[in-house]
């Protein structure tokens, strides 16, 4: 997978991936002291500003949570015996053991110590939170809709089971992988480095053999950690409970670091990278350049279009002399340039009712798929004489390398847009709602076992008999069959243009970010990678006050 984002495009997506103007939420916050509060009092700061009602709960010994700024939050403090001087002593002797430069044994044994002495000095502070009846009465007639944590010590998450509240995770990560295991996002041990190891995700054999082991020293060291939380919030919620049932109720995690800088791994939809956040200034780009698909994609994209020109972008639309909806005379903020296309509009209306009345012809599954991928070679071979027009268009072509854009916008349903962005050498970014044959997923290399992952035309669910499977399994193949000569005269394009041999799948995986255009909530649960951003609802019409935040 190869990602090209830089500093602004990571800001820019940024941008448009903030919501509206809402009110209404009564959301408690239960923050993580020292620098992970300075890192999420920014949002809890932007979350009260835009109409919340914000509880921060802290103790009354803490670090940085002492506000000393106005702020539009309301603080709630418990009474803790803890004194501050024991929480510097301990956080000192925490960084002196890491500045130690131990051997890999022996500063694993010496962390494990200190930490889980650290840890349980935190864990004393949790435990008198519910020992306080004036704070658990509070708490319980507040009416909260949500809870805001940090879960590194899972006071805030303990705190959400106690209350039967959904809950959001705001962290930079957990110890022994958690935050990932707790997803059940793959971590192949093969591949991903354990902490402690310090290798890169290329292993020698000897060093795969050392990360085994570590993951199984895993087990042991992170028992110590949270035994006491786990203890505690068996106590607090009555019953049993592990460390994974507190950590996988989570609704969102929000992750406080770029996936960029990770090893690229599969992470499940509700993981949300947020590298970059806290930058102090967030500056929009220059240029943007918008290659847009025609029909509904269109209707999905315009808004968020004029919403870019609006933030401050310098934002062109090219679109062709004939189309559905991407009419140049319309009102607009943006620039719009037009090339020629040998088609008129009423053809390609055709062309689309054809396929439109198609989808409510009751016929098998063979007759639908056979019909289905007729119409779909028709509209292609639209499409491609459309996207060839542009490339071939020389003054277009030149007037698109002189502008010096900094990113490249598009629906890459049909691969201009791709082809587009690696002719002229700058950063794309997806906005779609999905590709034929799983394209997207191939393209993205996440796991998609034809065994748990219907196909489409199927209507099967992801709790399939041993014959859907099986059916399953030849659609999959068939796959192979007919998705191929929809993107072939595409490559051939690309190879015209590029001067160099690339698959449609090398295009697509040349995207930065992918902006998928559903609810991962209403899809099949399985792993997507870190650069897949899931903004379902984007395009409602309408955003009334939050019940719930």
């Amino acid at each position: 997978m190869t990602l090209r984002l830089c500093y602004p495009l990571a800001a820019w997506i940024f941008i448009l991936l903030l919501p509206g103007v809402s009110e209404g939420g009564k959301l408690l916050v239960v923050p993580m002291i020292g620098s992970h509060w300075l890192s999420m009092k920014e949002v809890v700061q932007k979350l009260a500003e835009k109409g919340h009602e914000v509880v921060v709960l802290k103790p009354e010994v803490s670090w940085h949570t002492g506000e000393t700024q106005k702020h539009a939050y309301t603080v709630k403090t418990y009474p803790v015996s803890t004194k501050l001087e024991e929480l510097d002593n301990a956080f000192q002797l925490y960084v002196a053991t890491h500045l130690k430069g131990l051997p890999f044994p022996l500063y694993a044994l010496a962390l494990y110590n200190i930490s889980t002495y650290l840890f349980e000095s935190f864990y004393a502070q949790c435990k008198e939170l519910f020992s306080s009846t004036e704070t658990l009465q509070y708490l319980n007639q507040s009416g909260f809709d949500a809870v805001l944590t940090d879960p590194i010590f899972m006071c805030g998450a303990t705190v959400a089971n106690y209350l039967s509240l959904p809950f959001v995770f705001f962290m930079r990560g957990l110890p022994c992988n958690l935050h990932f295991e707790a997803g059940q996002c793959p971590s192949p041990l093969s591949y991903v480095p354990r902490t402690f190891s310090f290798n890169s995700d290329h292993m020698t054999f000897f060093q795969r053999v050392e990360n085994a082991l570590i993951s199984l020293l895993e087990l042991f060291y992170c028992y110590g950690y949270y035994r006491a939380a786990i203890q505690l919030s068996s106590e607090v919620l009555h019953r049993d409970v592990s460390l994974i049932d507190l950590l996988n109720s989570a609704s969102v995690s929000i992750m406080r670091f770029d996936f960029v800088f990770e090893y690229p791994r599969p992470v499940m939809p509700n993981m949300v990278f947020v590298g970059g956040m806290n930058c102090a200034e967030k500056k929009p780009l220059p240029k943007i350049l918008v290659i847009p698909q025609d029909g509904s994609h269109w209707l999905s994209m315009q808004p968020v279009v004029g919403k870019l020109q609006q933030n401050g972008h310098d934002v062109v639309v090219v679109v062709p002399s004939s189309s559905l909806f991407m009419k140049s005379k319309e009102h607009q903020n943006y620039t719009v340039k037009v090339y020629p296309i040998p088609y008129a509009e009423e053809h390609l209306h055709l062309v689309l009712k054809s396929f439109v009345n198609d989808h409510f012809t009751e016929q098998s599954l063979l007759n639908i798929i056979i019909t289905m991928y007729q119409n779909i070679i028709e509209i292609f071979r639209f499409f491609f004489t459309t996207c060839e027009s542009l490339l071939h268009n020389k003054e277009m072509m030149q007037y698109l390398r002189k502008s010096k854009f900094d990113v490249v916008f598009t629906d890459p349903i049909l691969m201009c847009g791709p082809i587009l962005a690696d002719y002229l050498s700058v950063p794309s970014v997806y906005f779609l709602r999905g590709l034929p044959c799983g394209m997207d997923s191939k393209a993205t290399q996440c796991p998609s076992p034809p065994s748990y992952v219907p196909r489409l035309f199927l209507n099967n669910s992801d709790s399939m008999t041993f014959a859907q499977r099986m059916k399953n399994m030849l659609v999959n193949i068939l796959e192979l069959v007919y998705c191929q000569p929809l993107f072939t005269q595409f490559e051939e394009l690309a190879y015209e243009i590029l001067q160099k041999k690339v698959t449609a799948t090398d295009l697509l995986s040349r995207g930065s970010v992918w902006l998928m255009r559903y609810d991962f909530v209403f899809e099949f649960p399985r792993p997507t990678m870190p650069n897949m951003v899931f903004i379902g609802g984007i395009n409602c019409a309408q955003k009334n006050k939050l019940s719930q935040v």
